[in-house]
């Protein structure tokens, strides 16, 4: 079920990670359904349509701090088995998010706006500090969680190995 969840997640979010596929119809009204997966509230929810000001920037922000507020409230309750659910879940809509923070067009008339969003200059002073905002949420996203999947694996490695003969004995 987790390997259909994220293909899911993954399938929906195609049109962000590679915009320039033109896909059939069906297919992406079947894509626009699957929306729900990547659990991002702002993409099932047009919020900017009911407020002024909120953009990708911003977007970004609230889907990276929340799901960190969560896993820090889950880890202090020690629900650590919750906590790493709660990565889990969100690492590719969060790492899609993060991604459409970097790229920019250029125009003919020298202007740079963000690609997801040409209310965005690419040219403005608050640019940088998005920029490395978003930088150290790849750290922290993509980096820093399947880093800390690698450390849990490692730490538990005898008892997976145990589990996977026990999986394989009862397969056979």
């Amino acid at each position: 079920m987790k390997i259909l969840f994220v293909l899911a997640q993954i399938l929906a979010a195609l049109h962000r990670i590679v915009p320039a596929i033109q896909l059939p119809e069906n297919y992406s009204e079947a894509l626009d359904f699957m929306q729900a997966a990547n659990l991002n509230v702002f993409d099932l929810v047009k919020v900017g349509c009911f407020t002024n000001g909120f953009n990708v920037y911003l977007m970004a922000l609230a889907t990276t701090v929340a799901p960190l507020v969560v896993f820090v409230v889950l880890v202090l309750l020690n629900r650590i088995d919750a906590a790493i659910a709660v990565t889990f879940l969100v690492l590719p809509t969060v790492t899609t998010n993060l991604f459409t923070m970097f790229r920019c067009d250029k125009l003919d008339n020298g202007a740079s706006y963000l690609h997801v969003d040409y209310a965005l200059s690419c040219d403005s002073s608050s640019r940088g500090a998005w920029v490395a905002y978003g930088g150290l949420m790849l750290l922290v996203y993509p980096v820093g969680v399947i880093g800390l999947y690698a450390v849990l694996s490692g730490k538990n490695r005898e008892q997976l190995k145990a589990e996977g003969r026990d999986y394989d004995q009862s397969v056979a």
